[in-house]
């Protein structure tokens, strides 16, 4: 069915879109908030948008998030292993994968309309939360923390600053890719 990704991309953006909507319309009717109402109401429009946009992006991730739960319950189930996903501080892939990341860059950059513009954004989100994980991974080991611990440090440094860390995750995982971040930590030695 040639025009069936057209059906889906519109019924999706229309259901995103409409929910926009009624989240705005109470916001609208808040009125004891008066101008600050209306500025939530439009950032929920914005933010509708943008979800409109990277929608497959966002498929992806969730069906990634989806898989490792899935492998998480089979191999915690089934084989009795006791870390079935490892721990989060050595999170990693396969290096190859910043071509990926650089070629969203270019076709967002580059004037080629804006089917290109889509595809290198949903490109970008994509990578974007594989790379902010790797960094976070990298922050991990490079802060010392350990265990669930630095699950709760990292949730409330997220929650708190969470433009500065996720920016900051972002940077480090890409640089870990040609620098290997935490290979380097290890090789310091204690006390020297």
């Amino acid at each position: 069915m040639p025009s069936g990704w057209r059906n889906l991309d519109w019924t999706l953006s229309r259901r995103v879109r409409d929910a926009a909507a009624d989240a705005a319309s109470v916001w609208a009717g808040a009125t004891s908030l008066g101008d600050w109402a209306a500025q939530v109401a439009g950032s929920l429009y914005r933010v509708a948008e943008i979800q409109v946009i990277i929608q497959p992006a966002l498929a992806a991730l969730a069906s990634m998030a989806a898989l490792g739960v899935a492998w998480w319950a089979y191999r915690r189930l089934s084989v009795r292993d006791r870390a079935p996903l490892g721990s989060l501080r050595e999170f990693r892939f396969r290096d190859d994968l910043i071509w990926v990341l650089i070629v969203g860059i270019l076709l967002v950059v580059l004037p080629l309309g804006e089917s290109a513009v889509r595809a290198g954004s949903n490109l970008l989100a994509f990578m974007g939360a594989l790379y902010m994980l790797r960094g976070v991974a990298v922050l991990l080991v490079l802060l010392g923390v350990h265990g669930a611990g630095g699950a709760i440090v990292a949730a409330v440094a997220l929650f708190l600053l969470y433009p500065v860390v996720l920016t900051a995750s972002v940077v480090l995982g890409v640089t870990d890719t040609w620098f290997d971040l935490r290979a380097r930590r290890s090789a310091v030695r204690p006390g020297s």
